[in-house]
């Protein structure tokens, strides 16, 4: 299935790049999109592509904060239907299961999961579309739209515990700092928003049961009808979830806002077992940090593993090979083809 997003989803794009003296019509053709896409909101373009615009507006602005800047501008309106019903919810928990069960699909080419373990919440955004190339400037607008969209749920004070995101350092990290109002950490396997659980339990500022009744018959309808990647769905929750203890399918289920049973069901239909999905995703995870520079240890840490000696017998059974041989492998390679 091909992965798409509306125009609502990143409209503010063009207002950040009129702010630095940008023609949005010349940033979307140097893209090979139409000049006139920001017309109407309700246009939709591949996902792959909204990540290439946004990576190519980073780079005619010379700035690195760029997709930061747009998420700064949305909120939970830019979620259409999903987003409208989230803001006439009762709870906080309940507002959430609506943006994960109306955003969970890979046609829309991320997904958002949330999980609460040891007295905390973790909202994260995780990039299923495989095609999307460099997708952080997109992750960093949608934790900027997620946290705005609690600030309208909590109230304008509201401010996450600690965030992370899946980018390198910016040359300045004040503005992240300043937005969230949080320790902002770079280079993560996922990104995500953590705070206290007790937030979900918190009544919505903008609760209206009124609108409520009437949204629900059309969200459920709406999400009945999307057909997305189960497979590619929970390989992006586990991304989000490797580094916060052991993989379960009881963790993975919950992020999804399904049951335990519903979720071996439908991961037997699709003839894919649970415990390969979690290996594959820890190979993968490893290969990046590996290609990143990390140190074992830390990789360990990240992925899970009691040491770095644990893990490296894991990635041998993986890859036939030692981590430290692989980087050097990968290193050789990339100076070969140099």
């Amino acid at each position: 299935m091909v992965a798409t997003i509306k125009v609502r989803n990143f409209h503010a794009v063009k207002d950040v790049l009129e702010n630095f003296g940008v023609a949005p019509a010349d940033a979307l053709k140097r893209v090979g999109l139409d000049p006139n896409l920001f017309s109407n909101k309700e246009n939709v373009v591949l996902y792959a592509d909204a990540a290439r615009l946004v990576e190519e507006c980073a780079l005619l602005t010379n700035c690195d904060d760029f997709g930061l800047r747009v998420g700064m501008r949305e909120d939970a309106s830019a979620m259409g239907l999903t987003g409208l019903l989230s803001l006439s919810a009762m709870r906080v928990g309940e507002a959430l299961q609506f943006i994960v069960a109306g955003l969970k699909t890979s046609d829309t080419g991320g997904v958002f999961a949330f999980e609460a373990r040891n007295g905390s919440v973790f909202l994260s955004y995780i990039v299923v579309d495989g095609a999307a190339p460099s997708p952080e400037q997109l992750v960093d607008g949608a934790m900027a739209v997620a946290c705005n969209t609690l600030r309208q749920f909590c109230g304008a004070e509201w401010r996450p515990d600690r965030v992370a995101l899946t980018r390198e350092p910016p040359r300045d990290p004040k503005p992240f700092r300043q937005f969230f109002g949080a320790p902002v950490d770079f280079g993560a396997p996922a990104a995500h928003l953590a705070c206290p659980a007790a937030i979900l339990s918190r009544t919505v500022a903008t609760h209206n049961p009124q609108q409520l009744e009437i949204l629900v018959p059309l969200f459920d309808a709406a999400v009945s009808q999307t057909r997305g990647d189960l497979v590619s769905t929970v390989r992006a929750v586990l991304k989000a979830q490797v580094s916060g203890g052991r993989l379960t399918r009881a963790r993975v289920a919950q992020a999804m806002g399904l049951t335990e049973h519903v979720l071996v069901y439908r991961l037997n239909e699709a003839g894919v077992a649970f415990s390969d999905l979690a290996e594959e995703v820890k190979n993968e995870l490893a290969r990046q940090m590996l290609s990143a520079g990390k140190e074992l240890r830390a990789i360990a840490g990240e992925l899970g593993f009691a040491d770095a000696s644990a893990f490296s017998r894991a990635f041998l059974k993986w890859s036939g090979e030692t981590p430290g041989r692989w980087r050097a492998d990968r290193a050789r390679m990339s100076v070969t083809e140099n």
